[in-house]
């Protein structure tokens, strides 16, 4: 009886390994996005605009778009949208000086390469 015992307690641990070794494993969704970004100068004024496309409508996009200007910082912005963000700011332009537009930016909190763009004030 015995024997019959801790074969039956053998077998259920066995089979309770197994069921462990059968979870199934979901490897982590890479989510994209689709960034454009511009820079347009009028009236000493620079107009920067940012849209982030994600490719599913529920992700939460969050930026910082920051403005650079022959190397110096100039501004920055924040914002924050789900599925798609547009964002617009201004700043002060000085004709003759070359801007940098940066997008920092990531998709559900995974941090994704930065955006950028360079253009002259002339």
């Amino acid at each position: 009886m015995a024997v019959n015992t801790m074969r039956k307690g053998a077998i259920l641990l066995v089979m309770a390994l197994l069921l462990t070794m059968i979870v199934p494993a979901y490897a982590a969704e890479n989510r994209f996005a689709t960034v454009g970004s511009s820079i347009r100068f009028s009236n000493s004024t620079a107009t920067c605009s940012v849209n982030i496309d994600a490719d599913k409508a529920a992700d939460v996009i969050t930026a910082t778009v920051t403005l650079w200007r022959d190397g110096s910082y100039v501004r920055s912005w924040n914002a924050t949208a789900i599925g798609t963000l547009s964002f617009t700011g201004t700043a002060a332009a000085v004709s003759g000086s070359s801007y940098r537009l940066v997008v920092a930016y990531s998709i559900n909190g995974e941090t994704k390469p930065s955006h950028s763009i360079t253009r002259t004030y002339s």
